[in-house]
């Protein structure tokens, strides 16, 4: 699809490239972003482009999570502001999206715990379920009782059986933490 100006949209460019090469002349933000910003947008980019055609197996999953923990730790909050503006803008695809948030849960970082908290619990009623278990298990890692009472209310509401269960489990999880 071609908008004025002979340019793609991130979605029909990201089918046919890395999100790298989307995203070098696209920022999350406006035109004054920081040089710092800009740092920091990238190198999420890099690892978005790193783990884009990975099976997230154990061990990938495990690698994805630190490389965006060590991303965090370092970047703090504007890392966690860029990585929810490129989710919001459908950059990534759902299966990223998910793992994404799961890793978002793992990560130990008291530095952004609210601000991850509040990317995931913005997602648990997305309209794609594999967002919304990934959200929910996000939650789950986060150990933040402030979840249950959506999680409850999601619980309520889900239609798919295993997403159902695993809302459930989250429940059950923060419930004795």
């Amino acid at each position: 699809m071609l908008l004025a100006g002979r340019f793609y949209t991130i979605q029909a460019r990201i089918q046919t490239h890395s999100f790298h090469e989307v995203l070098d002349t696209v920022s999350t933000y406006t035109a004054q972003i920081s040089a710092s910003d800009l740092k920091t947008e990238q190198s999420v980019i890099n690892i978005f482009d790193a783990y884009q055609h990975e099976e997230f197996d154990t061990d990938i999953a495990y690698d994805f999570t630190n490389a965006l923990d060590r991303l965090i730790r370092a970047n703090g909050k504007p890392a966690v502001r860029i990585i929810n503006n490129l989710i919001k803008k459908h950059v990534l695809d759902n299966d990223m999206i998910s793992e994404t948030l799961k890793a978002l849960g793992r990560i130990e970082d008291e530095n952004t715990k609210y601000e991850r908290f509040e990317l995931l619990i913005g997602l648990i009623k997305n309209e794609a379920a594999i967002i919304r278990d990934g959200a929910v298990s996000g939650l789950s890692f986060l150990d933040n009782k402030r979840a249950l009472p959506q999680l409850r209310m999601l619980f309520e509401s889900e239609t798919i059986p295993i997403l159902k269960n695993n809302i459930k489990v989250a429940i059950k999880g923060l419930e004795i933490y």
